[in-house]
């Protein structure tokens, strides 16, 4: 995978990625041209550098936790909690998490076992938002879409489940994203792109509708929290490479079940499609 795909599977900043390689953490291999190619396996290890840059760990911890076995590992846990412990202003949550792994509960599965399979989408329509957002930006767009597509009796039934399709990741983590839903064709018999009400909705915001065109896909299915959603973009490259298929420079994530649907964010339902060249 070259960086600008890994940058988008991974969630992680190009220029970041390039940071890593300098500092030896995340180190690509570089092709006849000079560019950087990363190995489907790097996923994981992108997801274990992303998981320590959360728990507090300064890059120098990195290299050394990577480096260390098992046990050296339990070490430097406990003496990044009594670290953070002693901080009185350090965010709860992450003290939980650190605990946790030191304690061996819910520890982090860097490995997930994940089921693909080939197949084809067939043409239809769109009512999407392209632009810069975060991923809180990204929610409040989902919600007004949905209820500004409802109100034109664009979605029913199987429709309406949100997608993103990312096309650059910012050191600010804001993404370069579309945001958008799929709607039926008509209304009736009036076209999607003829509805008036949908009309006068885009009139105030930067709605477009969009046709998709049938297109062949690898995908597979995410059961979990986003963050451990770098897995799932392993295991469609590794299927494209032991296929020797060619991959298309973006992904789109379709949200099955969400915030909306569940409480648990363990309960979340992730579609994730890779669009074949």
């Amino acid at each position: 995978m070259h960086i600008g795909a890994f940058s988008k599977a991974s969630k992680i900043s190009k220029r970041m990625l390039r940071y890593y390689d300098e500092k030896g953490l995340l180190t690509p291999k570089i092709d006849d041209n000079g560019y950087r190619q990363y190995a489907a396996s790097d996923l994981s290890l992108a997801e274990q550098i992303t998981e320590l840059r959360d728990l507090h760990f300064q890059v120098e911890e990195i290299r050394k936790f990577l480096e260390s076995d098992s046990q050296e590992k339990e070490i430097l846990l406990k003496e990044k909690y009594k670290e953070v412990e002693k901080d009185i202003e350090i965010n709860e949550t992450v003290l939980c998490r650190i605990k946790n792994i030191k304690d061996g509960h819910n520890r982090p599965k860097w490995h997930n076992a994940y089921s693909v399979s080939k197949f084809t989408v067939e043409e239809h329509w769109a009512v999407q938002v392209k632009g810069k957002m975060t991923e809180s930006q990204m929610d409040q767009v989902f919600n007004d879409l949905f209820q500004d597509v409802l109100s034109a009796s664009l979605i029913k039934g199987d429709y309406g489940k949100p997608f993103s399709i990312i096309h650059d990741v910012y050191d600010d983590e804001s993404f370069s994203v579309t945001v958008g839903l799929p709607v039926f064709p008509s209304a009736g018999s009036v076209p999607v792109e003829k509805n008036i009400k949908l009309e006068k909705i885009m009139k105030n915001k930067a709605y477009e509708i969009y046709k998709y065109d049938p297109i062949k896909v690898i995908q597979t299915i995410h059961y979990g929290s986003y963050e451990r959603l770098s897995g799932a973009y392993q295991a469609l490259q590794e299927y494209a490479d032991a296929n020797n298929l060619l991959l298309k420079d973006f992904y789109r994530e379709i949200y099955v079940t969400d915030a909306i649907h569940v409480n648990a964010r363990k309960d979340y339902v992730t579609l994730i499609q890779a669009f074949l060249d």
